[in-house]
């Protein structure tokens, strides 16, 4: 440890207090020191503002010279972060009371960042982790205020300080509180990181350490952990998910499969998502619209906007003045924020600008709702207002809603509810007005059918549990259980119709249908249904009207509930096994629905039969052949057992199961004319041969499969975007149905041109030249090309593999996953 002396000297000593050195230093006194993260330097601040180094010993060093700084004098705090950071982050911060702070990636660096706070500075810390810098002063108006900076200079918020001289702060170990000394009084300061994380479907994915994301369902407790470094900006809708990089825009799925991707050369800031396929990226002079690749819409587009809204060209400059701080969109708009207070409202559909609205301060955070008909606005100090997007250009804003607020969340089903998060209470807004609020610890994440989900993502260290969720109730949700609970259906269902919601509906009409036995129920719980436009439930309330017994009305129920032993228990008692073994059917439990039919008199061998042959299509489905082949064997399903056979490349069970079935003695006879036909194919055809070919089915399923074969041909061709293989195929294709495919050609192949996609070209074994991959002969030298029986492509002689047997060839790379020849399924030895 070290201590300043008034009078300049300093004093190093250990932490059992013995003396280690000392160190007189003459001229100025001293203002500040502070050690260097590995411990061998030390940096004294002197009175004048000059900057010292000495080594561990006491010696000096050199002088550390500072830019931009003339005039800012004295040096009121010094802070060198001492923990793990990037080489390219500033890391020493050197406060003076002017206002000025420089920050430094080490005390050699001569471009370090000059931030003005314009305040009179007190005391400078890092947090935890030296992302953000904390800066205690006072300003003009004799006010307190703490200003927040990233470790790069750029403002983050102001926290307005109450009471009088303010005196020194300090951080909490993990940074999420803050003391502060004011006169004789301490004060404490939440503080809510901003962590990067997105909620989508079920999943949360975020950000947990430097280079790794997270993605949990958080439904059934699994996770996946990805790799990604470089972590910018993340945000979700639906079931995609976009992460902004460095380098890259990533979209994943809810399990973190990268579905799509997209190189950028723009340092992108913030990013945001629709549910129609679109990432709006921006740095802060421009934005990029990408269209990414779905299922339905494969192919992208994107295009490169300045801030103000006009599109990049090759001859603009990439400087702006008015610098994008947020962005945020929905199905139909896009709102960008500016440093300047300016919200630009765009449309997606046709990319024009609406309009522009100018606010009194920074955005911080913006949010459309789920009709794009509202959006909200946080500012930096953390004011929020509402705003209506038909609002014409340089209007009033008016008067904020709420103060201190750090986050809010529209709700999807409702345009007309906003959680607010402000300071640690939880509101929710309905048409502007807020109702009692709830204490709240997580960050905000879904709002859905009066329910919000919150994740306590500052409590997650290590592996996420169920606790990290916290779900909350508004407060007309509370009311209906209530009214519900205590006082009765009647009264809780005139409370419905003056706060009208879906999910209040469904609670009423459940409720009503766990009270069935009172007189009006079933009406209440039908005319619930129907004000939410639950057709299903409609209908289950029609089913429980024509049972005549309480008891199957109360099983039924209990099914309704999800609670299927205590239903299949009722249908037992009342003796109607039947009922229970339909109920297990529906739900797809066939392992006991076999129980049950063994327990039946009335079972009859269809039925066991179909029990048997789902059980195979469920080991079948996880790949459990052995146990599929068992319950296939049972049932005798010839093609799940040919199925599991072939998977499992046993060509001797294959053989024996072709000759025992039933089809075998048909095929011997259809084998014979085949045969005939064979032999006469040298020779004119006779009228006898035809008609055995045509009895025996043979002509007509050539034909077929022949179409079949073009069909197949065609739409791989497509999809691997060989389009002269494509044109072949449907060439073949329009002489065998002129009608369906005509139409259909025209509309291809005005869009692309009849020629393969590059890199679907090899070269001849034998003239070298280029040919098609998937050719058989060479159109050069019309040499014949060695094809593989796996996948369609020709083969270079070294890369082939031949079987011994039936002389069929192979890549030897396909070979090695196989434990038997394609073609004739000998074992590879």
């Amino acid at each position: 440890m070290d201590h300043i002396l008034s009078a300049g000297a300093v004093i190093v000593g250990s932490v059992d207090g013995s003396r280690v050195w000392g160190k007189d230093i003459k001229g100025p006194g001293l203002a500040a020191v502070q050690w260097s993260p590995d411990n061998t330097m030390l940096l004294f601040a002197l009175t004048n503002g000059e900057l010292h180094l000495y080594d561990d010993q006491g010696n000096f060093m050199m002088p550390v010279t500072t830019t931009n700084v003339s005039g800012a004098t004295e040096v009121i705090s010094l802070d060198w972060f001492s923990g793990n950071s990037p080489a390219t982050r500033p890391v020493l911060a050197i406060c003076y009371k002017k206002g000025l702070i420089l920050l430094m990636k080490s005390c050699m660096e001569e471009d370090s960042i000059v931030i003005e706070t314009n305040m009179n500075t007190i005391d400078c810390h890092w947090n935890h982790n030296g992302t953000i810098l904390a800066v205690a002063g006072c300003t003009d108006d004799k006010t307190n205020a703490v200003q927040f900076f990233n470790a790069y200079g750029e403002h983050l918020r102001t926290l307005r300080v109450p009471g009088g001289s303010m005196r020194a702060l300090s951080w909490e170990r993990r940074s999420l509180r803050l003391a502060i000394a004011i006169d004789s009084f301490i004060y404490f300061a939440n503080v809510k990181p901003d962590h990067k994380y997105a909620f989508y479907g079920n999943t949360l994915s975020f950000v947990s350490g430097t280079e790794t994301v997270t993605f949990w369902d958080t439904i059934t407790h699994q996770s996946w952990i990805n790799h990604i470094p470089d972590v910018i900006d993340m945000c979700a809708v639906d079931e995609y998910c976009v992460i902004a990089t460095l380098s890259m825009l990533i979209i994943s799925n809810q399990q973190g499969i990268q579905c799509d991707a997209k190189t950028i050369n723009i340092p992108v800031v913030y990013v945001t998502i629709n549910s129609k396929a679109i990432v709006v990226a921006a740095s802060k002079e421009s934005f990029l619209i990408w269209k990414f690749s779905t299922p339905s819409r494969p192919r992208t587009s994107e295009q490169l906007y300045h801030a103000d809204g006009s599109p990049v060209t090759s001859n603009d400059g990439g400087f702006q003045d008015d610098t994008i701080c947020c962005v945020t969109c929905s199905d139909s708009h896009l709102l960008v924020g500016r440093d300047s207070g300016a919200i630009l409202l765009f449309s997606l559909v046709n990319f024009k600008k609406i309009t522009s609205i100018n606010l009194n301060s920074k955005p911080y955070k913006m949010g459309l709702n789920s009709n794009s008909s509202k959006f909200y606005v946080i500012d930096q100090p953390g004011s929020l207002y509402l705003l209506d997007t038909d609002m014409a250009n340089n209007i009033s804003i008016g008067q904020a809603l709420r103060k201190d607020v750090w986050s809010a969340l529209w709700a999807t089903d409702n345009p007309q509810m906003l959680a607010v998060a402000e300071k640690t209470r939880l509101y929710v807004m309905r048409d502007n007005e807020p109702e009692e609020p709830l204490v709240m610890q997580g960050y905000l994440c879904k709002f859905k059918e009066l329910e919000i989900i919150t994740a306590l993502l500052d409590s997650i260290t290590d592996k996420c549990t169920p606790q990290h969720i916290v779900r909350v109730e508004v407060k007309s949700l509370r009311d209906t259980r209530q009214l519900i609970e205590k006082v009765g259906l009647k009264e809780a269902e005139n409370f419905i119709k003056d706060n009208p919601h879906p999910q209040l509906w469904l609670l009423l009409a459940e409720a009503a249908l766990k009270n069935f036995e009172s007189e009006t129920a079933l009406e209440t719980a039908e005319a619930a249904f129907v004000r939410r436009n639950d057709y299903a439930g409609i209908r289950f309330v029609a089913r429980l009207n024509a049972l005549h017994s309480n008891a199957l009305k109360k099983a039924e129920i209990l099914a309704y509930f999800k609670d299927f032993d205590a239903a299949e228990k009722i249908y037992h008692n009342e003796d109607r096994r039947d009922l229970a073994i339909a109920l297990r059917k529906r739900l797809g439990h066939w392992f006991r629905v076999v129980e049950l039919l063994k327990m039946s008199l009335s079972t009859t061998d269809a039925q066991v039969k179909q029990a048997y042959c789902n059980i195979g299509d469920y080991y079948i489905d996880r790949q459990n052949w052995s146990g599929a082949i068992e319950y296939y064997t049972m049932c005798n399903n010839v093609e799940g057992l040919k199925k599991c056979y072939m998977a499992l490349e046993d060509s001797e069970s294959l053989t024996k199961l072709y000759a025992s079935s039933p089809k075998s003695k048909e095929a011997s006879v259809k084998q014979h004319a085949i045969d005939t036909f064979n032999e006469s194919l040298n020779e004119p055809p006779s009228i006898q041969g035809i008609i055995h070919l045509k009895e025996s089915g043979r002509l007509i399923q050539a034909a077929s499969t022949a179409f079949q074969a073009w069909c197949t041909i065609a739409s791989i061709a497509i999809q691997a975007r060989a389009f002269q293989l494509c044109s072949k195929a449907f060439m073949k294709l329009e002489a065998l149905d002129p009608d369906t495919f005509e139409n259909l050609a025209v509309e291809i192949f005005t869009r692309n041109k009849p020629n393969d996609a590059k890199g679907n070209k090899i070269d001849c074994p034998n003239c070298e030249a280029g040919m098609p991959e998937w050719a058989s002969t060479c159109e050069s030298c019309s040499a014949a090309v060695v094809e593989c029986f796996v996948s369609g492509r020709a083969l270079a002689p070294l890369a082939a593999w031949t079987c011994a047997t039936c002389g069929a060839s192979a890549h030897r790379q396909e070979l090695v996953l196989r434990h038997s020849c394609p073609m004739c399924h000998v074992q590879l030895t």
